[in-house]
């Protein structure tokens, strides 16, 4: 076999899995890093199925370990295994496209600096076809240290170590993508009985209920039904958080969700998102969610006033999930709005402005092609038509009068409130397990 001394130079990445019955999915994680990882490592705690013959057949190098209820055991029982310059941590179901595993097999021999820890862009699929993906930034990218460990049984994390080291947090140009798989209900229920029996079993150890524990058990409680026990452990998590941070906006996330279900307390969910956005002001999504209780009041002058605000000046934090296309609904929301008030024309202006920022952006293109073809423009609705995919072609009938308009704009902001109800209220975490 012939080796090229290019390959003998350049620094060597381990790609490492922690795995537990994931025959159908692990194939697809492997073959989408084989060609840039010197070495695959995955730690199997404890399969029933095929999974440590078909990690083998896969060119990986296998090991077993019994499972302990405790994820950061056995990310740090794998560190041990790995031999690389630099881990790559990838959980089963989750790939790399070819053309981003080009990307980071480049940076990692021409650029990486190897007192850095990188984050990159995870990004979760949409539950339902219309709907936008989601995806947030998460340290996946490690150089190879012996101080750094993670902490915590569920919702394991580096921080401590990396700031113990004194490494940085940068940001490596790699996209891993999430299988569809997570919005299986009952692994969906799985998970969060899982995470609450973690998050519990830490807890009672530790004698602490830390603002990473309280987010665990509220988002679990959440998804299992209980929304006032959520209520109280997501609202103990923001007032422990430190102010501005990550965790806080997380759990106000959360919190905004326990309200969803139960009309007689829409008044407290928007007492609780204007209290968010006295912490957060600019933070697009609660800006959004501000217009959508708006827009369900009849008070479509204060949902044109947020979805103004949150255009102008919206900002997402890239460590708590969101939707991928949240600036491009700000718009539509926006325009929508000021269409249902019979502003066409700033309703043109708001929409040709996102989509010259977004020139590939499906959902502005349809948006305005929509706006085009209800005012005649004739010829701008056949320019964007010609850039459509053409299954967005195949619509119903125009969309004129400003109560069908509004009951649209209901759809799109719907959109934000769907994705706190589905996703944020169960945030994945920083390092998610099975």
């Amino acid at each position: 076999m012939k080796i090229h001394a290019e390959s003998l130079l350049r620094p060597r990445l381990s790609v490492a899995m922690i795995v537990r019955d994931e025959q159908d999915v692990l194939a697809e994680s492997i073959e989408s890093i084989r060609k840039i990882a010197e070495e695959i490592v995955v730690l199997d705690t404890g399969s029933t199925d095929r999974t440590p013959e078909l990690a083998t057949q896969l060119g990986a190098t296998v090991h077993h370990v019994p499972w302990e209820n405790d994820f950061s055991a056995a990310r740090n029982h794998c560190l041990r295994l790995v031999t690389g310059n630099w881990v790559l941590w990838l959980d089963a179901g989750e790939r790399i496209s070819p053309q981003y595993a080009a990307e980071l097999r480049y940076f990692l021999d021409k650029q990486a600096n190897p007192s850095n820890a990188y984050s990159v862009w995870v990004e979760s699929p949409p539950r339902e076809e219309a709907a936008s993906a989601e995806q947030c930034s998460q340290v996946r990218l490690l150089p190879a240290h012996v101080d750094l460990r993670f902490s915590g049984r569920v919702r394991e994390t580096l921080s401590e170590s990396l700031q113990a080291v004194g490494f940085q947090t940068a940001v490596a140009p790699c996209r891993i993508l999430r299988h569809p798989r997570q919005h299986e209900p009952e692994r969906f229920l799985a998970k969060a009985q899982r995470d609450l029996a973690l998050a519990s079993a830490e807890a009672e150890a530790t004698g602490n209920w830390s603002p990473r524990l309280l987010l665990v058990a509220g988002q679990a409680h959440s998804v299992l039904g209980d929304q006032d026990q959520a209520r109280e452990l997501l609202r103990n998590a923001a007032e422990i958080s430190t102010p501005r941070s990550a965790q806080r906006l997380e759990a106000f996330y959360g919190l905004l969700t326990t309200f969803d279900e139960d009309p007689d307390l829409h008044a407290s969910q928007l007492t609780a998102c204007l209290d968010s956005l006295e912490d957060f002001p600019f933070d697009l999504q609660l800006l959004l969610a501000l217009g959508n209780f708006m827009l369900v009041r009849e008070r479509l002058d204060l949902a044109i006033r947020a979805f103004e605000a949150a255009v102008r000046f919206g900002r997402i934090t890239p460590t708590v999930w969101h939707l991928c296309e949240v600036q491009e609904i700000a718009a539509v929301c926006l325009g929508l709005a000021l269409q249902a008030r019979q502003r066409d024309d700033e309703a043109c202006t708001v929409l040709e402005t996102a989509l010259a920022a977004r020139p590939d952006s499906a959902r502005l293109l349809r948006r305005l092609f929509d706006l085009y073809r209800n005012r005649g423009k004739s010829a701008e609705a056949q320019a964007l038509a010609e850039r459509l995919p053409s299954a967005q072609l195949e619509v119903g009938p125009d969309r004129g009068a400003a109560r069908e308009n509004r009951q649209q704009l209901r759809f799109d902001a719907g959109q934000v409130s769907d994705y706190l109800t589905l996703h944020v209220a169960a945030p994945k975490p920083q390092h998610v397990g099975r």
